[in-house]
């Protein structure tokens, strides 16, 4: 039995006594890219290109609205709100994904410590999250867009550093 819905053919099912068969639809090539539509993609890619360098002067503001949520859940953690720690690896795990993408790398590398910190070690000292979200804080109010900043650099490398010896800790069972 075939049949269509809005997103196109239905895959077929077969129906046997003690199972059933589902053939996949096989639509890719139809949907596919075909000889001649090179320049297609090409006008595509330098269109994309071009909206997303007349957005790159937004990205700053964008990334100052997310660290002002980071800063929300970093101060609920602090409280000890509920849920608090989950919603703060929320927003460490976010800015992670979306800082590069708006033009802060070392800013997603800070993210990304924190998360597999938080990801790695039950109890992450709170002192090391408060210097995981000011080098964060940092990075996007001195607008340190480029991954090879100097200062930028020095903070991050030593984030990474003391968070890869307490991930290793953590995996050996050790306290220090």
């Amino acid at each position: 039995m075939t049949s269509t819905s809005q997103w196109g053919e239905m895959p077929r099912s077969v129906i046997h006594d003690d199972h059933t068969v589902i053939e996949p639809v096989r639509e890719l090539a139809a949907r596919g890219v075909t000889a001649g539509s090179a320049v297609d993609i090409e006008r595509m890619i330098a269109k994309a290109e071009h909206n997303l360098a007349s957005l790159k002067q937004e990205f700053p503001a964008w990334m100052a609205s997310e660290f002002t949520e980071l800063q929300k859940a970093w101060t609920d953690y602090k409280a000890d709100a509920p849920d608090a720690k989950r919603l703060l690896f929320r927003r460490v795990h976010d800015m992670r994904g979306q800082a590069a993408t708006f033009g802060f790398p070392l800013a997603g590398r800070a993210a990304d410590n924190l998360c597999k910190l938080m990801d790695a070690v039950e109890a992450v000292p709170i002192d090391i999250i408060e210097a995981h979200v000011q080098t964060i804080n940092v990075i996007i109010r001195e607008n340190i867009n480029i991954e090879d900043h100097p200062v930028g650099i020095m903070m991050i490398t030593e984030l990474e550093k003391l968070g890869y010896g307490m991930i290793k800790n953590a995996l050996l069972g050790r306290k220090d």
